[in-house]
């Protein structure tokens, strides 16, 4: 086997080949937040993104606090994959 070939076989690859940057969310982001209803049953016309919401704190497990624009607050925090800024 080439030398090339071992070093193409040994070095991970990523799914997206690096080039995707990891999504920042702050404190007073707008966000959008996916209705996870329609993971069991998708739609093809349904919404699935609800918001905009703004983030009110984010911590460091990845859970954000979110309240809308008439200033209810959220009652549960929320997992970041679920959102899209």
């Amino acid at each position: 086997m080439k030398l090339e070939a071992r070093l193409i076989l040994t070095l991970p690859l990523s799914k997206n080949g690096g080039k995707m940057k990891p999504k920042v969310i702050k404190d007073g982001d707008l966000v959008l937040l996916y209705d996870s209803r329609f993971q069991k049953f998708p739609g093809k016309f349904k919404i699935r993104w609800q918001g905009p919401y703004k983030v009110l704190k984010a911590y460091d497990n990845g859970s954000f606090d979110l309240e809308d624009f008439q200033g209810n607050l959220l009652p549960t925090r929320i997992n970041g994959n679920r959102l899209k800024v």
